[in-house]
């Protein structure tokens, strides 16, 4: 049986995939369970359970493999709400310049969003994007054992014979005795899921384009299985003064079929400072596009 504390304060993980995130070196997102929320009579005593429970977006924060590393913070972390679908949020974020360095998801007591800016503060993140919703309320009650002391009083009268005479004299005394009693204090658990999506700014000298696998209904349209499509265009980027667009199929880069995604980043990491030829189909039209990526 779990103690009442690991009711509280355990995690269970619980699986939670995102197809988007194949673009971003394939990372997963998990949702993890943590404690609730408390009330309860003993509302003190609960205050103190909770409070030892360690954040979540600490405990279960998760680095994206393959991510940039962030330089250290020179100002205060960011915050901003989520739109409801962290795949909108994370293509949102990197059209302003931000790329994903890592998420912590769980479900638990609602926390302040102060400490996703805490641990935000520990990665290096300028911005994080928070969400979360009401879940679920779990009820029961917790067994709260205190010690007791019992006192017994005894009095009496002795009768002494002795030398021919009776003698005649009282008695008095008190006996401790020492235990415990158990009483149960009812408790109501609210549970959030909740998440935070922590962003660094984008590293110098890239394309600027969020690149994912095309869909079967782009194969179908190219009529090819070579292509990698963009999903999202970095504003003021070089793919963004090329006019590369989402949705944009890129076919090859100089004359080099981009198979796949590594494919594309490392033809376009060789040609970092000098004029690219992307070949591009968009709207059932192929045609090509000269982009430079600056060396500085």
């Amino acid at each position: 049986m779990r103690t009442y504390r690991e009711q509280f304060c355990g995690s269970i993980q619980i699986p939670f995939n995102e197809n988007y995130l194949v673009a971003l070196n394939s990372a997963l997102l998990g949702y993890h369970l943590i404690g609730g929320h408390m009330r309860c009579l003993m509302i003190v005593l609960m205050a103190v359970w909770v409070s030892g429970c360690t954040s979540g977006y600490k405990q279960f924060y998760r680095p994206l493999s393959g991510a940039p590393v962030p330089a250290p913070l020179n100002s205060e972390p960011i915050t901003a709400s989520s739109t409801g679908n962290t795949e909108t949020d994370i293509l949102r974020m990197f059209e302003a310049g931000y790329v994903l360095i890592g998420s912590s998801n769980f479900v638990g007591p609602l926390e302040d969003t102060s400490a996703a800016v805490r641990q935000a503060k520990s990665v290096n993140a300028a911005r994080v994007v928070v969400g979360g919703r009401y879940q679920s309320t779990a009820q029961g009650s917790m067994p709260i054992t205190t010690p007791t002391t019992t006192t017994a009083y005894t009095t009496g009268t002795a009768n002494i014979y002795g030398g021919g005479m009776p003698t005649y004299g009282t008695y008095s005394g008190t006996t401790t005795y020492y235990g415990t009693q158990t009483s149960y204090v009812p408790y109501s658990v609210d549970r959030y899921e909740q998440f935070a999506l922590f962003f660094s700014p984008a590293p110098p000298r890239i394309l600027g384009a969020l690149m994912a696998p095309m869909t079967d209904a782009m194969k179908q349209a190219v009529g090819s299985n070579k292509g990698v499509a963009i999903r999202a265009v970095m504003n003021r980027s070089p793919a963004y003064q090329a006019d590369l667009i989402p949705g944009d199929v890129i076919l090859s880069i100089d004359g080099t079929e981009t198979v796949d995604i590594p494919t594309a980043q490392n033809l376009i990491r060789q040609k970092i400072g000098e004029d690219m030829d992307l070949q591009i189909f968009r709207s059932g039209k192929s045609f090509s596009k000269h982009v430079l990526v600056p060396a500085t």
